[in-house]
């Protein structure tokens, strides 16, 4: 009798196990199946392509471009049908397109591809924030200015930290890594080289390329400065880039204009007008540049263009007329 129940035991263990295990394997297999079919492992920018450009436009159809130009990068914005044109961070630009070609992990969320509506793919667009009214647009564009990537970025799920996209090519909704977010940006206080004195510029030119430095204070004459003061300027930054004439609501007449000048003939002229912005008082600034005929015709012609118009802190503007005299 005592056998007999012995047998029933080892029986019901064994059948329980037997089944536990085809559960655990059957469920491998299906999961394997499901996690093929939904989860992809690629760049959202191939690495074969050498990006020169790059736009990106938001939802209130705001679009900066950011171009290679020749041995710097340069970037422009229209507000107001007025452009802005002005120096761009390289590394910043570096950093956006490294990480736009890392490999990561796509996971498939709608498959938009299979017999299904237009009007349900637009729906699945504005469930996840995709569609061409309030996604974020990154397009990039080769050498030759074609567009080779086209990404459209929707909502940000937080609670798994994951950004929903789509390409211009394929209607299937994906969810990756939100690290990208921080690059889905069109105001140019992001890209842009805050130094009051670009790095493509400092980083050519030390205090033995200068010719002369002088300086207007208030439309008075010019006075020479000492040329080791150009030292300085490439630890001087500005505050804030202003593309929008609403943000400035009054300035002076009064300024600080600096005038230096190389051996090469280029002259870099650097006008600070005491004024008020929205943010309070500060001095704006304005870099122009007469460049001389070591920098290339494309490098010239943007050159030329650069019109933006920034803040400088009272303090920062303190220390540039303590280093002159």
């Amino acid at each position: 009798m005592k056998n007999t129940k012995y047998d029933y035991k080892l029986i019901f263990l064994s059948t329980t196990l037997f089944l536990l295990v085809l559960i655990f394997l059957l469920n491998s297999i299906f999961t394997n199946k499901i996690q093929k079919r939904t989860v992809i492992n690629s760049a959202i920018l191939n690495s074969k392509y050498n990006v020169e450009k790059f736009e990106i436009r938001d939802s209130n159809n705001s679009l900066i471009s950011i171009y290679k130009v020749d041995s710097f990068w340069g970037g422009q914005i229209t507000k107001n049908d007025s452009t802005t044109y002005f120096p761009v961070d390289e590394k910043t630009v570096i950093d956006f397109l490294t990480l736009s070609k890392e490999i990561r992990t796509l996971n498939k969320i709608v498959d938009n591809s299979k017999n299904i509506s237009s009007e349900s793919i637009h729906q699945n667009y504005l469930t996840y924030g995709l569609s061409d009214e309030n996604a974020i647009v990154i397009s990039y564009f080769d050498t030759t200015n074609a567009c080779v990537s086209k990404i459209y970025f929707g909502s940000l799920n937080q609670t798994l930290d994951q950004i929903f996209l789509r390409t211009e090519k394929n209607s299937t909704i994906y969810s990756m890594d939100s690290k990208i977010i921080d690059y889905l940006e069109v105001k140019p206080n992001f890209w842009c080289d805050k130094n009051i004195l670009p790095i493509w510029i400092s980083k050519n030119i030390d205090s033995t390329d200068i010719q002369n430095i002088s300086f207007n204070l208030n439309n008075s004459k010019f006075i020479n400065a000492n040329k080791k003061a150009f030292d300085k300027f490439p630890s001087l930054r500005f505050s804030e880039l202003i593309y929008d004439s609403n943000q400035i609501l009054n300035s002076e007449k009064d300024s600080l204009l600096i005038k230096i000048t190389t051996g090469k003939g280029s002259e870099y002229n650097l006008n600070f007008i005491p004024a008020k912005t929205i943010n309070g008082e500060c001095s704006l600034f304005e870099l122009k540049i007469i460049p001389d005929i070591t920098y290339s015709q494309k490098e010239i012609d943007f050159i030329k263009k650069l019109n933006y118009k920034a803040t400088v802190s009272n303090w920062t503007f303190n220390s540039i007329k303590e280093m002159l005299e």
